[in-house]
C-alpha cells in the first residue's frame, strides 16, 4: 500500500499496486466493524458500480474488490489530480470555453449512468476528480455510495461521501429537500446538481449558500461583480435550475445546450 489519498468515516483511500504489473490504483479500504447492520450499503455500492464501471471513460471504474476479516477493499482508477473544489481554490473559476468543455464531459458521462439505470445522487466538486494535475487532464464522475436504481425511493442512507453535510446541501434538488433529505434521488435532481455545479466552475462558489427550499421561485442568474457571463452559460445554468423536477430538462436536452456549442465559437 502507498500514501493515504483519504480519510473518511467509514473508509480510507490509499494509493495501492499490482503485485505483478506494479500499476497504481486507488484503493477504498472500509473498516467492517464500523458498519455493522450497515453492510448492506457496500454491496449496494459494488453492484451499482459494477452497472457503470467500464460505461465511459469519465466514470471512475471498479476494477476489483475483496475482503478479508475486517475489512473490505474496492480498488479504482487512480486520480492524482485532486477533486474540482482543490482544483479551483488554487486555480481559481474557469473560462466559459473551460467550463463549457468540463460540462458537456460531465453531462456524457452522467448519460451513460443514466442509461444503466441509475442516479448518482452525490454530483459536487468533492466528487468530480482529475486523472492528474496537468491541466488538459481527464475530468472523472467518482463516489457512488449514496447512488441508486432509478425509480428507488427506499429510505437507504448511503456512505462514503468525501463531501461535507454544508457542501452536500448546495447540491440537493429542492424536491429531494421536501421529500426527506435522502428519500428521493431521480434524474432531475442530478440535472440540477450540473447547473450549480456550471455555476460554481464560472464563479468560484456555489449559488446558495442557506438550503431553505422553501422558496418555490426558479433560480434567476444575477450579474456578478467583475465576471462577464454569456447569455448562454447564464441560461444553461437557469435550465438546470428550474425548481420543478417535470420542468427540468433532461440530461440529453442540455447536452444539446449552446454552453457546449457556442462558448468555444
Amino acid at each position: 500500500m502507498g500514501k493515504i489519498l483519504h480519510e473518511g468515516t467509514y473508509a480510507t483511500i490509499r494509493e495501492a499496486y499490482h503485485v505483478d504489473t506494479g500499476e497504481a490504483f486507488a484503493c477504498k479500504i472500509i473498516d467492517k466493524r464500523l458498519l455493522r447492520g450497515r453492510e448492506y450499503l457496500v454491496g449496494n455500492e459494488i453492484e451499482l458500480l459494477n452497472r457503470v464501471s467500464y460505461a465511459h471513460s469519465n466514470i471512475v471504474t471498479l476494477h476489483d474488490y475483496f475482503e478479508s476479516d475486517n475489512h473490505l477493499y474496492l480498488c479504482f482508477d487512480l486520480c492524482t489530480g485532486g477533486n474540482l473544489s482543490q482544483r479551483i481554490s488554487s486555480q481559481g473559476p474557469y473560462s466559459e470555453a473551460g467550463a463549457s468543455y468540463l460540462i458537456h464531459t460531465l453531462l456524457s458521462a452522467l448519460r451513460s449512468i443514466h442509461s444503466s439505470g441509475l442516479v448518482h445522487g452525490d454530483l459536487t466538486p468533492s466528487t468530480i476528480l482529475f486523472r492528474s494535475e496537468d491541466d488538459d487532464t481527464e475530468v472523472m464522475i467518482a463516489d457512488f455510495g449514496v447512488s441508486r436504481l432509478v425509480g428507488d425511493t427506499g429510505n437507504r442512507p448511503g456512505h462514503g461521501t468525501t463531501a461535507t453535510m454544508h457542501e452536500r446541501d448546495a447540491y440537493v434538488a429542492p424536491e429531494r429537500f421536501r421529500q426527506g433529505y435522502c428519500t428521493l434521488s431521480t434524474e432531475p435532481a442530478d440535472v440540477w446538481a450540473i447547473g450549480v455545479l456550471a455555476y460554481y466552475m464560472l464563479i468560484g462558489h456555489a449559488p446558495f449558500h442557506e438550503m431553505h427550499r422553501d422558496d418555490a421561485d426558479d433560480f434567476l442568474f444575477d450579474h456578478v461583480e467583475g465576471k462577464k457571463i454569456s447569455g448562454d452559460a447564464r441560461d444553461f445554468v437557469e435550465a438546470c435550475l428550474i425548481v420543478n423536477p417535470y420542468r427540468r430538462p433532461t440530461v440529453e436536452q442540455v447536452l444539446r445546450h449552446k454552453i457546449r456549442t457556442g462558448l468555444n465559437e
